[in-house]
């Protein structure tokens, strides 16, 4: 599901207009990445948690030159997914 698709599901299902569905997404999607940059985790009970990750500088050799370079520090988003929907997702069929 694309952000599109969800806006359509939003104002479909609790009978808004799209554009009022649209603009929930993006106080949503707002609200989640202020939170990170705060560095906050973002939890979602039953489905998982965000949260701001530090990955150090490193040196690496570039496959084309044979060059050693260093690849800067950043920060990433890690995602832990809940137990509930990893036991719904593993579960057997049949």
């Amino acid at each position: 599901m694309n952000y599109s698709q969800a806006a359509k599901e939003i104002a479909k299902r609790f009978n808004l207009t799209i554009s009022e569905s649209e603009k929930i997404l993006g106080f949503l999607w707002n609200r989640l990445s202020e939170d990170l940059v705060d560095d906050q985790r973002v939890y979602f009970r039953g489905f998982g948690a965000l949260h701001r990750d530090y990955r150090p500088e490193r040196k690496y050799r570039d496959p084309r030159t044979g060059r050693m370079k260093v690849r800067a520090a950043y920060f990433d988003v890690d995602f832990r997914t809940a137990k509930k929907l990893l036991n719904k997702l593993n579960r057997k069929k049949g």
